[in-house]
């Protein structure tokens, strides 16, 4: 930038200045394998590529935009006729969805599994060594329901699905996929009209619920 001053009418100075801004990383993409799977036992693998900077090293955040455990499909009435079923059941996760933190790592690729959800949405935000961060292309999965009572309730069941996370000292996976079978959970109450007792919230905390009797 430059400062222009008068000093007397027929007279100007100026002082300049160059800053160099850090650019962002660069021409990246991102992928996820397998594109569908069942909740809670397909593990997804994403995978930035490609993405170019100058200051390294590059860290990864992955992100997820999670449809409401309530979410029925959304509401239709104001589609575009010209909407395929992909930008349509897209348009529909991001209306009704709840924005979670994957892994924030080093490395450019991530495993994880996912709760039951059509058209889960996962991207990266990747960034510099100085903190210059771009935001990759966003991809959508789909993740089954897994079969009624298939992810048991008893402490050894829950145990087990946390293992391989507890051995590796992972809280924030632990804490993550014990929100994750919290929703399988009470999807899966709510489907059978009622909710059962010691039921954990999407938070991860437990709560005593009576059990209620399903209505005709």
């Amino acid at each position: 930038g430059r400062a222009r001053s008068a000093v007397r009418d027929d007279v100007y100075g100026f002082s300049e200045v160059r800053v160099q801004v850090n650019a962002p990383p660069s021409a990246g993409a991102l992928s996820i394998s397998p594109a569908e799977g069942t909740a809670l036992f397909t593990v997804f693998t994403i995978s930035c590529t490609g993405w170019l900077d100058e200051h390294l090293p590059l860290s990864y955040e992955y992100m997820a935009a999670l449809p409401s455990s309530t979410d029925s499909g959304g509401d239709d009435s104001t589609a575009d006729e010209s909407e395929d079923e992909g930008e349509r059941r897209r348009r529909r996760s991001r209306s009704r969805s709840k924005i979670t933190p994957l892994q924030q790592t080093p490395s450019a690729t991530a495993s994880t599994v996912l709760p039951a959800g059509v058209g889960i949405q996962i991207w990266a935000k990747v960034c510099d060594a100085h903190s210059s961060c771009a935001i990759s292309e966003t991809v959508a999965v789909d993740a089954a329901a897994p079969p009624a009572g298939s992810v048991g309730r008893s402490p050894e069941d829950v145990k087990s699905l946390l293992l391989d996370d507890v051995l590796t000292k992972d809280a924030t996976a632990v804490a993550r996929k014990v929100g994750f079978v919290a929703r399988v959970w009470n999807d899966e109450d709510r489907a059978g009209g009622g909710v059962s007792s010691g039921v954990v919230d999407a938070s991860g905390s437990s709560s005593s619920r009576e059990t209620k009797e399903a209505t005709a």
